[in-house]
């Protein structure tokens, strides 16, 4: 950690060690188990996992748009020339 807790005021010098082994301890979670966990935390926010359905939700509405889109593309890709041009003639000047 950045902060020697000795070079700190005695008075706060047990706030800093404790601030350094949470630190610790949640780096060694997430990279362990993947999270990490407040331990002060109070209850779980009942919202909880909303995100990441919303995200789910939005991710496939993109993704089906895209797939619509490329669809749409490859429909008119397989046209021959002539099939994608207007039918009214040209006038000639």
């Amino acid at each position: 950690m950045g902060i020697n807790a000795n070079r700190v005021k005695p008075s706060i010098r047990e706030a800093v060690l404790m601030y350094q082994r949470e630190c610790m301890d949640a780096l060694h979670s997430y990279w362990t188990t993947g999270k990490a966990e407040n331990p002060r935390a109070e209850a779980a926010d009942p919202r909880e996992g909303h995100f990441e359905s919303l995200i789910a939700h939005v991710t496939d509405a993109i993704t089906e748009g895209f797939m619509e889109i490329a669809a749409a593309i490859r429909d008119r890709s397989a046209r021959t020339p002539w099939e994608s041009k207007p039918t009214e003639k040209r006038k000639r000047l």
